[in-house]
């Protein structure tokens, strides 16, 4: 040390400037070093949503891994090259699989292939099932997909990571390492009168399957429940109804043992189905499900739909040939604020779309217990079903009249019931199943006990509109490989159902990151209330119109044919008339005019707030602290 200062004490002072320089430079890269390797797995994640750090799920999924996984990334550097977009986009899956190989703990290998044009691991790439994008003539396929595997030779392929889903990078990588992890699945029995599954019709020719069917098939087996034979099969691990239609007492029966049997159920119900033309998909009354319903301790709102205008959907629409924008009251924009953000079920979920839902009431004296999921705000109202056969947006915002209190869209219903079918199963169903245990068996067997109580664990959702594709989501195609890009957070909402009620939350804080509404809620409150009164008075002079016409047609009426002769009274009370009519078409026109012109002022200064304002604000910050370090100095 005495050595040390003593050599210093001899360098002169550019010297020791250059030795520092030296010196730092050399901490700095061994700084670099050490954190490159001992702190991989650390991130800076500043945006709102935390999009950027791994989440519990993606942790829990690696640690877990009991076998190796091994992941193939297949990224063509000339296609970043060409789309600098990809280049990026490669980068980052890049960098977040190799944190996720350091996170499994030797569990996860991970290859970075380069495919060049008609080489053997283009070859690979495309026997694999990836999707090559063209390069232009003569240049090839450029390729970025994902093909991973397992011991046991199972395979899962992201043909083409597009960019498109670039906000659900982290849930689709994670989806894939799970699935080959962990390949066991469940059964979920769809009962439905939908076409969720598909199908085919003789005059249509094939009918894909809705987006949400291809999305629980990723996680469940799926198997669709044949009404006409009123049983569940065993296998059946989850019941989903999905606007189940019209149910004999038989498949009632069957439902009420299935839940009593403590087997979960999932049940999407409507009063009023805008994806169905037929009312065989919306319930009414007198149907023996409402007395499964009463059994479990609820009831719903018949003939009502709930409208909302807190979170009215914005809709365009004609009125009178011209092109209107108004809130639709009765199809909702669910945010955080409506959810019971404290339940696993709606965990990370971030907004939903509902169509036309219908309330749902606890009963009282119910042994069950009853957990809201989804609340509307106080100022919902309950407006009759019959209303939504020819909707007009205008006339429900004329007439909406706040009820008051919250309603609730969707509840987890649990704890001890008792059947519906207190007197045993009914008698179509006793036969049926005796007859099908003998044609299973051969012969004469038991038939199945009767469950008079048991433990439900039953989960309800007031709507069933809200699982069709264009609600929550878009597909698109890429280099013939479809995928979605969701809106809203509909199907995570009903996946995190399925696996919760299963036993299960894997991918529960995965569902729903990268979809997210950030609405002006001040803005938002302005619109309505400006859009209400503007509509009230629009409705008060369409009535005065309507009056004054009537009057102008009774006496035009008096003269029809020229057989009566009109008094001088007559002729300067229909010049009136038409002038009131001229005047209140006027006032109409200026009621309209005033409300575009008022939301457009508000947009106006929002923007300008936005891109003015900020910067103002910096700027006069700025000059402050100037003003005030000259003053110091000064003093």
């Amino acid at each position: 040390m005495v050595l040390a200062m003593k050599w210093l004490e001899k360098l002169s002072r550019r010297q020791l400037t250059w030795s520092a320089v030296i010196l730092a430079a050399i901490v700095m890269a061994s700084v670099n070093m050490l954190a490159s390797e001992t702190m991989r797995s650390w991130r800076a994640d500043l945006t709102a949503s935390g999009l950027f750090t791994i989440s519990p799920s993606t942790r829990k999924v690696l640690s877990e891994l009991e076998e190796p996984v091994t992941v193939k990334l297949y990224y063509s550097r000339v296609l970043g090259e060409q789309a600098p977009t990809y280049g990026a986009h490669a980068q980052r899956v890049r960098g977040l699989l190799q944190l996720y190989r350091d996170l499994a703990g030797g569990n996860l290998k991970l290859e970075v292939i380069d495919p060049q044009p008609l080489s053997d691991e283009e070859d690979r790439a495309v026997a694999a099932g990836l999707r090559g994008a063209s390069l232009g003539e003569g240049a090839g396929s450029g390729y970025l997909g994902l093909v991973g595997t397992n011991s046991t030779d199972n395979q899962q392929v992201i043909p083409f990571l597009a960019t498109e889903r670039q906000d659900f990078l982290e849930y689709d990588l994670t989806k894939l390492i799970h699935q080959l992890g962990d390949p066991s699945r469940k059964t979920v029995g769809l009962l439905t009168s939908l076409g969720i599954a598909g199908g085919f019709d003789p005059q249509r020719g094939r009918i894909p399957a809705w987006m949400v069917h291809e999305q629980m098939t990723e996680f469940f087996d799926v198997e669709a429940i044949d009404v006409g034979k009123a049983e569940i099969p065993n296998k059946i691990d989850m019941l989903l109804l999905a606007a189940p239609g019209k149910l004999s007492p038989a498949m009632v029966y069957a439902i009420d043992q299935f839940a009593l049997s403590g087997k979960p159920v999932v049940a999407f119900l409507d009063v009023f189905s805008e994806t169905s033309p037929e009312k065989l998909a919306q319930l009414e009354e007198g149907e023996p499900v409402h007395d499964l319903l009463r059994a479990w301790g609820v009831k719903l709102e018949l003939g009502k739909v709930v409208g909302d205008i807190e979170h009215a959907r914005r809709v365009q629409f004609a009125a009178e040939g011209q092109p209107q924008v108004a809130s639709y009251v009765v199809w909702l924009n669910m945010d955080r604020v409506s959810l019971d953000r404290g339940n696993a079920l709606l965990s990370s979920i971030e907004h939903l779309v509902m169509a036309s839902p219908t309330s749902i009431v606890p009963l009282d004296g119910a042994g069950t217990t009853f957990q809201p999921l989804i609340l509307t705000s106080p100022k919902a109202m309950l407006i009759d079903a019959e209303e939504m056969r020819i909707p007009d947006p205008l006339k429900l915002i004329q007439n909406y009249k706040p009820g008051g209190q919250s309603l609730v869209l969707s509840a987890r219903v649990t704890g001890n019931a008792k059947t519906a079918f207190g007197d045993g199963a009914p008698a179509q169903q006793a036969a049926e199943g005796d007859e099908a245990a003998k044609t299973q068996t051969g012969g004469d067997t038991e038939k199945p006990a009767h469950r008079a109580s048991g433990k439900i664990n039953v989960v309800l959702v007031g709507d069933a509109d809200m699982l069709f594709d264009s609600f929550w989501a878009e597909a698109r195609d890429l280099l013939g490989q479809r995928f979605i890009v969701p809106r809203a957070n509909n199907v995570d909402f009903l996946l995190n159902i399925l696996e919760n009620v299963s036993g299960g939350t894997v991918l529960a804080d995965l569902r729903g990151r990268g979809v997210e509404q950030r609405p002006f809620t001040l803005v938002r409150k302005i619109r309505q209330k400006a859009e209400t009164q503007y509509r009230q008075r629009e409705q008060v002079l369409n009535t005065k119109l309507q009056e004054t016409q009537k009057k102008l047609e009774e006496i035009q009426t008096r003269a029809q044919g020229g057989r009566v002769i009109l008094s001088d009274e007559d002729k300067q009370a229909i010049l009136g008339f038409r002038g009131e009519v001229v005047s209140i078409r006027q006032d109409l026109r200026e009621v309209q005019k005033a409300l575009r012109r008022d939301i457009e002022q508000l947009g106006f200064w929002v923007k300008a707030i936005n891109i003015a304002g900020v910067p103002a604000l910096i700027g006069l910050a700025g000059i402050g602290i100037a003003v005030s370090r000259r003053r110091r100095r000064g003093n």
